[in-house]
């Protein structure tokens, strides 16, 4: 009887051996399936952090040789700007982040840049830049919608057209002097 029972007690022993090993297989083949769904995702968002960094280098490369300012701001505050930007109004790239797009623009331009702020317009309009200095100019200002880290911002190009507001004076100027003579012609 005692036999039996050593050998019925070897028996399930070998059983539960058994069974212990094909779980420890299940679990093993479940690790190594899960390592490797691990180290796809890790590579897929490496890969992803990658376009974004390059997308992003590319974005700065075409911002820095732009002409004209070139600003991204979240409900009027500055997060980023380009050289041309901070350049054009007498800063530093440093000292225009963080800044409003209030300050850049002269007391008699503000309402303009507000309604168009506010109305997300996405069509050029002008209005009269202040430089750090004080001194004015006009430009012309053209935003749109985008989404930047999160945010739903607005990235502005921002042009100085103080040569064309002078080409536009003479042209009238001359025009005016030319009536000007023929009605005295006439006269």
């Amino acid at each position: 009887h005692l036999a039996q029972s050593f050998n019925q007690m070897v028996e399930n022993v070998q059983t539960a051996h058994g069974e212990l090993e094909q779980l420890n297989k299940t679990l093993e083949r479940r690790v190594d399936e899960r390592t490797k769904a691990l180290r796809l995702e890790i590579n897929e968002r490496k890969q992803a952090e990658n376009k974004l960094r390059e997308s992003e280098e590319r974005f700065r490369q075409l911002s820095e040789a732009s002409f004209e300012g070139i600003v991204i701001h979240y409900q009027g505050t500055i997060l980023e700007a380009n050289q041309s930007f901070a350049t054009m109004f007498g800063y530093t790239v440093q000292e225009v982040l963080g800044k409003n797009m209030l300050d850049f623009a002269s007391p008699e331009s503000k309402s303009v840049v507000i309604e168009n702020m506010r109305v997300g317009n996405e069509q050029p309009y002008e209005a009269i830049g202040l430089r750090k200095d004080g001194t004015t100019f006009p430009g012309e200002l053209m935003g749109k919608a985008m989404n930047y880290k999160g945010y739903l911002a607005r990235v502005v190009a921002i042009r100085d057209i103080t040569e064309r507001k002078r080409a536009e004076k003479l042209i009238v100027e001359g025009f005016l002097n030319e009536i000007k003579m023929k009605l005295t012609h006439y006269v």
